[in-house]
Order: C-alpha cells, then structure tokens, then sequence
C-alpha cells in the first residue's frame, strides 16, 4: 500500500538523525575508555595532554578573568 511507504519516507529522517547521533555517541564513549586506559598506564603522551589542556585553561580565564 502507498501509505506504508509515505510513513516509511517520513521516517527515515528522524531515524537518520538518531543513528548518527549515536554513532558521534559510541565514537566519544570508546575513544574515551581508551584516553583513560591510557592514563591509567601512566602514558606519557597522555599525561602530558592533560597537563597542556590545564595550562590552556589558565591562561584562557586569566585571559577572560583580566
């Protein structure tokens, strides 16, 4: 019937934007265990980007801050 397929077109845009949406989701949840992993190992790499995000963060609100 050519009602299904209207409902099916009116739905693959909301559905699209779910699946993407998670996928950016899933992306940020593994990249993240393994960013921890990493610190958890003592990774030198990774500790140093922590240390190098606090220090842009104090010169950004002394920046901000006056």
């Amino acid at each position: 019937p050519w009602w299904i397929w209207v409902i099916y077109m009116f739905s693959l845009f909301p559905t699209g934007k779910l699946a993407l949406k998670w996928s950016f989701r899933w992306k940020k949840t593994v990249n993240g265990s393994r960013f921890r992993r990493q610190l958890r190992r003592k990774n030198e790499d990774a500790t140093r980007l922590v240390q190098l995000r606090e220090e842009i963060l104090v010169l950004t609100e002394q920046l901000i801050g006056g």
